[in-house]
């Protein structure tokens, strides 16, 4: 995870922690940091680390988040 990421990460993390919308889909304390424990029942939220892939050309530069 790149420098400026761990800010935003925290920042969607707290967001959607305390979102009661949310917590009223997937039920409370279902929302984890890169994994789930092992015996945790589907619905639940990952917010893992993100990754980037260059999809440069001769004539664009871009990148796909993922």
């Amino acid at each position: 995870m790149g420098f400026h990421s761990f800010d935003l990460h925290t920042a969607i993390f707290s967001l959607l922690s305390g979102d009661s919308t949310l917590d009223g889909l997937v039920g409370n304390n279902k929302i984890f940091d890169s994994t789930a424990p092992q015996d945790t029942a589907y619905p639940y939220v990952i917010i893992g680390t993100e990754s980037i892939t260059n999809v440069w050309t001769t004539t664009l530069d871009g990148n796909i988040y993922t």
